[in-house]
């Protein structure tokens, strides 16, 4: 995987990855690789969400109470 990323890295294309969300106590891979930009949660006060993983975080998007693409249905963090 490491090096499908750097080969990605060396060709300028950027890499997006999820932290895991799954209350870890850190950021998984890929997200901990310098190269990729390790996306994390927060809840409406901008706090990062309590299910959210801590470390190497680049940025943050909505992860709270986020309406799902299931009819009818909302994520329940």
């Amino acid at each position: 995987m490491l090096h499908d990323i750097l080969r990605a890295n060396q060709a300028e294309i950027v890499i997006l990855a999820s932290a895991i969300n799954d209350s870890r106590i850190t950021i998984s891979y890929p997200s901990a690789y310098p190269e990729v930009i390790s996306v994390s949660a927060i809840d409406l006060n901008n706090n990062i969400a309590e299910f959210s993983p801590i470390g190497k975080i680049d940025a943050v998007a909505p992860g709270v109470n986020i309406y799902s693409t299931i009819r009818d249905q909302r994520m329940e963090h």
